[in-house]
């Protein structure tokens, strides 16, 4: 048989484990073993000091493992075990739910947060010209700054022209950059050249961009035929807003500015005649394969 103190050790461990401490575990089982019990005695059989035996014995009658049976003499008695344990087993089971919902409601609005913080960044996808024509006239009301507008073909801008000329005149800088290829609307083009400054670069694109005050980027991607399917792309995200910027100030520098629809004529022109040639000689050309 195993050797009593060894027994009670598991025990007292059990019940710590009970959310009991060792002072009240000892005195506990020092109830359950001899029966009614004074605070002398209980000190006696656990080696517990009277005074720590007092306070055993208020916080088991506070947890509802023992009871006080006479008051004079002061005995203590144990409550019965399966009863006691079931009383604390409802007292745990309720403080772990109550911990759970806290814990549980604490992290949530940390994950929510975290996702407000990435969704602020979201990628909103804008399909149709409608959608992305609305999206463009909003974009230039709240302009405050600069309007940077690359590679669209000018005629989807004579749908916003209006507010772009609203937005020149509340100092509102709009740079626009075109195709030399892109010969799709020189009545538009003019208008554009009175408030805005206009160049173009060399190459033809099937997207464009529209940034506004270094905040937004609309990424658009079209067909060259003026009643064209547009679609759109809004970023917010600041490294990529940045990045867009950079690109077309690179281009900007590299670009050719256009001051009259007349003088665009004549590079688009110039331009088409390269393009036929290098097509020609492409065409032309034999591939001798050594």
């Amino acid at each position: 048989m195993e050797p009593r103190h060894l027994f009670e050790k598991k025990i007292v461990d059990a019940l710590l484990d009970l959310d009991l401490t060792e002072y009240e575990a000892k005195t506990y089982i020092s109830l359950v073993s001899k029966g009614r019990l004074n605070v002398l005695r209980i000190s006696q059989l656990t080696g517990i000091p009277r005074e720590r035996v007092y306070d055993a014995l208020s916080s088991l009658k506070a947890k509802g493992w023992s009871e006080l049976v006479s008051k004079h003499p002061m005995e203590y008695e144990a409550v019965a075990p399966d009863l006691a344990l079931e009383r604390t087993r409802n007292k745990i089971l309720q403080k772990l739910k109550q911990r759970e919902n806290e814990a549980l409601s604490g992290l949530l609005m940390l994950y929510e947060q975290r996702f407000q913080i990435s969704t602020e960044y979201t990628r909103v996808i804008f399909l149709g010209k409608p959608n992305v024509l609305s999206k463009i006239n909003k974009m230039i009301e709240i302009a405050k700054a600069e309007m940077v507008i690359e590679a669209l073909p000018i005629w989807t801008l004579s749908y916003v022209i209006e507010n772009l000329r609203t937005a020149s005149e509340k100092d509102v800088e709009i740079r626009i950059l075109g195709s030399a290829l892109d010969y799709s609307d020189l009545a538009t083009l003019n208008e554009l050249i009175d408030f805005a400054e206009v160049r173009c670069e060399k190459r033809a694109r099937i997207h464009g961009a529209i940034i506004r005050d270094k905040d937004e980027v609309l990424q658009i991607s079209f067909t060259p035929k003026r009643h064209g399917r547009l679609d759109g792309l809004n970023i917010t995200k600041p490294i990529d807003v940045q990045g867009f910027l950079e690109a077309f100030d690179f281009h900007w520098r590299e670009s050719q500015k256009i001051r009259d629809s007349r003088e665009f004529k004549r590079i688009h022109q110039k331009e088409m005649e390269f393009t036929r040639i290098i097509g020609t000689i492409k065409k032309n050309q034999k591939v001798i394969w050594l």
